[in-house]
């Protein structure tokens, strides 16, 4: 007999409180059922699947604001049963030769668009390509693209510094709504200019200019929660993706990981890349529900932006590239007075004081 019911976890878009809901799979679309038994159709034409792509990660559909997130990959299989209209809805895990032959026929489909399609369908297949791209080919291009940003003179070897910075990742990634299939590591950089960065496959970069100038640990928290969801969303890799030639993309995609490094080498190591406006957006509003879910305070990120500003220092990159910065702020402000939550100063190892002195020698 088919599984039809299958354990989940709900957000209602509005926050990031996580509710333990069953999803029942039915032919007109998902129904979830509530604890306190109030019950809501989400019909298939209005489902949009944005994770699960490949074997291992939990699948996510989204309907409008709301999202469920389900461990179990069966219930792909109870609604190709059940609902077949629905396999146009949702993609199947891809990985082997599934990837191959999506990736040949990915560029087939470029080659015979024409030149045309070369110049404005390469970003929306480097986009598709991305949501595919293994998690172990993430964490090799961000490798590559930490040896050539950050060489090894100019990182921070400091081991209690190290130490608490990771401290303060991990508090991050204890809020994220599902469990992450990225190893989040820490560099903290020599360098006065006042940035962080994450590159992919969970590689946060932090100048010690940035350290000097903020306010708390709280403060740090905010602005590597924005970094934390540029990962989580890929927003890198694809950046990277559209960057590359079609030729190196192909070998990409059929396993050469030094094509994707040649890539990075390409693009200059990240340096030049940025994130579109909708990117940003998403980082500032997915970050600000991880603060809260981290249980960390939300007015500490918007204190990180608003000090970015008020310093008139060279702000990160992702705020410099973007000139809306007020309306940002508004954004993040108004986010922070809705959120429902109850805050603990975020603890470090030692006191911010030392930490903001910078590397031993």
């Amino acid at each position: 007999m088919q599984v039809t019911r299958f354990p989940a976890t709900y957000f209602d878009g509005k926050s990031p409180r996580r509710h333990e809901v069953t999803v029942v799979v039915a032919s007109a679309g998902l129904r979830l059922i509530h604890a306190d038994d109030r019950t809501a159709l989400w019909p298939y034409e209005e489902l949009k699947q944005t994770q699960g792509n490949y074997t291992g990660e939990e699948l996510r559909f989204e309907h409008g604001l709301e999202a469920v997130v389900v461990t179990d990959r069966g219930i792909l299989e109870a609604m190709h049963e059940l609902a077949p209209q629905s396999d146009r809805r949702v993609k199947p895990a891809i990985g082997g030769w599934r990837m191959l032959r999506a990736a040949l026929g990915a560029v087939v489909g470029l080659v015979v668009g024409g030149w045309g399609m070369y110049t404005y369908g390469l970003p929306a297949l480097s986009s598709g390509v991305a949501a595919h791209v293994p998690v172990d080919w993430e964490v090799h291009m961000g490798d590559q693209a930490l040896a050539q940003l950050v060489p090894m003179d100019q990182r921070c070897e400091d081991v209690d510094r190290v130490a608490a910075l990771q401290t303060v990742v991990a508090t991050l990634v204890s809020g994220l709504p599902a469990k992450s299939p990225y190893v989040y590591r820490v560099t903290i950089t020599k360098s006065d200019e006042f940035n962080a960065f994450a590159l992919p496959g969970g590689r946060l970069i932090v100048n010690q200019g940035l350290v000097k100038k903020l306010g708390s640990a709280d403060e740090l928290a905010g602005i590597l929660a924005h970094e934390i969801q540029h990962v989580e969303r890929r927003h890198t890799t694809k950046a990277i993706c559209e960057e590359m030639s079609t030729k190196v993309l192909i070998a990409g995609l059929l396993g050469n990981h030094d094509a994707f490094g040649s890539a990075v080498n390409a693009a200059r190591a990240l340096g030049e890349l940025g994130h579109s406006r909708q990117a940003e957006a998403e980082a500032d509003h997915l970050g600000m529900n991880l603060m809260v879910a981290s249980n960390l305070d939300p007015q500490a990120m918007v204190k990180a932006y608003r000090h970015l500003k008020e310093h008139d220092v060279r702000v990160p990159t992702f705020l410099s590239t973007h000139p809306d910065t007020d309306g940002r702020i508004a954004s993040l402000t108004a986010m922070a007075r809705e959120a429902h939550a109850s805050p603990h100063p975020l603890a470090l190892a030692m006191s911010w004081r030392r930490f903001q002195q910078g590397c031993t020698p």
